[in-house]
């Protein structure tokens, strides 16, 4: 996993390294703007027969989806099934709200129905370390690294603008 470029949607940061995608999600995301992630993440995988890793950062203080925003991830994510190797979740809250948010993940992880595996973790690192087991090319740690640092320096630029 080798970090490649960062491109950023208006509320949401997306790293693309190798084949692994990243996007940071605050709930602020819109309609119009997973549809374009969608777009990006279809013409990424092109150069990726084989599939990609996606991870899904929801940081501390994220809006939970209202209704609208639920469906087009939804809808997102089963347009994307067919590119897709495995998905994890990072809840990086702490406390009662966070343990709420990752039953729900859970849940949705042991009933959603997604053709590929999914998981809930608490960290970015082990995130990537579980996610670096279900791509072709396993990569080594060091390589998780590498792709947090990117995520991380995508989020600090995201911050810096807003």
């Amino acid at each position: 996993m080798i970090p490649r470029a960062a491109s950023h949607l208006i509320h949401a940061p997306v790293v693309f390294a190798d084949d692994v995608l990243a996007i940071i999600d605050d709930g602020a995301t819109g309609e119009a703007e997973y549809l374009e992630l969608e777009r990006r993440v279809e013409a990424h995988a092109v150069n990726h027969p084989a599939g990609l890793g996606c991870i899904v950062v929801i940081p501390a203080g994220a809006k939970p989806p209202n209704e609208a925003q639920r469906k087009v991830i939804d809808a997102t994510l089963t347009h994307l099934a067919p590119k897709l190797r495995a998905l994890v979740w990072v809840v990086e809250e702490r406390g009662f709200y966070a343990a709420i948010t990752r039953s729900i993940l859970v849940g949705l992880s042991l009933y959603g129905g997604r053709p590929y595996p999914t998981h809930v973790s608490a960290s970015l690192t082990d995130g990537l370390t579980w996610l670096s087991t279900k791509l072709a090319n396993a990569a080594p740690t060091r390589d998780i690294g590498l792709v947090a640092q990117k995520i991380s320096s995508a989020r600090a630029e995201y911050a810096a603008r807003n």
